[in-house]
């Protein structure tokens, strides 16, 4: 029997056959690293131009519910979040302008973060390509999906009202009662 010669052989000589030899397998084949920084460049290129596109278009509630989101997520704040804020509030033919290109550009990128996301899961669970007809939707549902969870961080951080330490205690135990606890007169699988 001949040595492993290169560092995978040696690591999956030592690591064995067992779950942890499948688990770095998969790790490899799904080239994580690569496919963590593409999605999270694609996030903040839709992201930005995004926001750029609410605080020109919505009414001043979902404003500052934005920008408290923004710093609870963030943890923007002083000067920073007195720039954002001035941002969301300024009025004119330049926030139009801004909003339109800002909503173009987040457009485009959530095409290309939705095909870059497809193209990972494709490649993590050895899927056949999408079709075109079935994907076609699917960037315009995570633009508004991150928006919305966007929104509500706020009020979730902050226990819809009733407090900091309530806010985790109020999700987790929605959570809870959605994925952990079986319906009623039925047992988990």
């Amino acid at each position: 029997m001949r040595a492993p010669r290169t560092l995978w052989e040696r690591v999956t000589t030592a690591v064995g056959g067992g779950p942890a030899a499948r688990f770095l397998e998969r790790l490899v084949a799904v080239n994580a690293l690569e496919a963590a920084t593409r999605l999270a460049a694609q996030a903040f290129l839709t992201a930005l131009p995004l926001l750029m596109a609410v605080a020109a278009f919505v009414p001043d509630t979902l404003q500052n519910l934005l920008a408290d989101s923004l710093r609870s997520v963030v943890g923007v704040r002083g000067d920073v979040l007195d720039e954002v804020r001035r941002t969301f509030t300024t009025r004119g033919t330049a926030k139009n302008t801004s909003g339109i290109v800002g909503l173009l550009v987040a457009l485009v990128s959530a095409t290309a973060f939705s095909r870059a996301l497809q193209a990972i899961c494709e490649r993590c669970w050895e899927l056949p390509r999408a079709a075109v007809r079935v994907t076609a939707w699917r960037w315009l549902l995570w633009l508004l999906v991150w928006l919305a969870v966007l929104l509500v961080q706020a009020p979730v951080r902050k226990g819809f009202g009733t407090g900091v330490v309530s806010g985790p205690a109020v999700a987790s135990s929605a959570w809870y009662a959605r994925t952990i606890r079986p319906p009623r007169g039925r047992e988990r699988p």
